[in-house]
């Protein structure tokens, strides 16, 4: 065999070595012995540092629904009042059964002892833990800590101590979870069904309220989101439903963008109860707590 058949027939071997990679990697081939191919997440190379920082605006296009239809038990929800520690109940409009939410709302008092909120998840809260960290001022809370997994899944989070050890660390009642862009591909669903049941007996195990935010999946994807809304509802809010503006990676939500997602996360915490977000906070910037930022091992 002379050099040139044998350099085609080494191209060839590593076009085919790829494509076997990349369909393990989607779940569409599964090898026992081989999962540590997944540590390499390809989530990860579609992202760069640049293109997390993109801000662009909004466009008029963006679709939000307002969730108008989420029922809610009649006084169900509390906030603290601008001029007590203690808890009132939130107003309930009598006709709709719904709370009033008050927009551009300054802060409620600064010696509140609102909820302490722990946000975790993927490279979605790039945008989100601002958002999140303002309606806690607006409405008495502390949000404590934020912990953006980058490239993470599930998997990562159910079978590893980290989220663990994060509630013992910060000590949260209630407990924001946004997490599954990198997952949407998958097909393997009810492997990854079992790792989202041990995320919520993880929640249930320390007796803190959660909130799962699915993913704002920029495409179809193959059923994880039906299997989340399975696990977590109603603690559940169906991102990839709406229509965002994209930074350029083409998949993740612009900070703009962001903002106006969480408004809406907001409103279904807020009608669910796990947690008042019914005031949006206008005021001073204010410095957010320690924001934890991990990677996944590359090898």
């Amino acid at each position: 065999m002379d050099s040139q058949s044998r350099n085609n027939l080494f191209k060839v071997a590593v076009a085919l070595l790829v494509v076997f990679i990349l369909f393990f990697s989607f779940g569409k081939i599964s090898l026992p012995g081989l999962n540590f191919i997944k540590k390499v997440q390809l989530a990860d190379i579609f992202t760069s540092k640049k293109q997390r920082k993109h801000i662009t605006v909004i466009s008029d296009s963006t679709k939000l629904n307002e969730l108008d239809t989420v029922p809610l038990l009649k006084d169900s929800i509390k906030i603290p009042t601008t001029n007590s520690t203690n808890f009132k109940r939130v107003f309930i409009d009598s006709n709709s059964g719904k709370p009033t939410f008050k927009y551009n709302a300054e802060p409620i008092c600064d010696t509140c002892k609102g909820e302490r909120v722990l946000f975790v998840g993927d490279s979605e809260l790039d945008g989100l833990f601002k958002p999140a960290h303002e309606y806690c001022l607006a409405n008495g809370h502390k949000l404590v800590t934020s912990v953006i997994w980058y490239g993470s899944h599930t998997r990562h989070w159910a079978i590893t101590d980290t989220l663990d050890y994060y509630i013992n660390k910060v000590k949260p009642t209630v407990v924001l979870m946004a997490l599954g862009l990198n997952e949407i591909f998958a097909f393997d669903l009810e492997r990854r069904r079992k790792y989202m049941k041990t995320i919520k007996a993880k929640f249930e195990k320390y007796n803190v309220k959660y909130f799962y935010i699915g993913p704002a999946a920029w495409v179809k994807d193959n059923g994880i989101t039906n299997v989340m809304e399975q696990e977590f509802s109603p603690n559940f809010f169906p991102s990839h439903i709406y229509d965002y503006e994209r930074m350029k990676d083409k998949r993740h939500p612009s900070f703009a963008a962001s903002k106006i997602w969480f408004d809406s996360i907001a409103r279904k915490i807020t009608l669910n109860g796990q947690i008042d977000f019914s005031r949006k906070y206008k005021g001073k910037f204010v410095p957010y707590g320690p924001v934890i930022m991990m990677k996944l091992p590359r090898f």
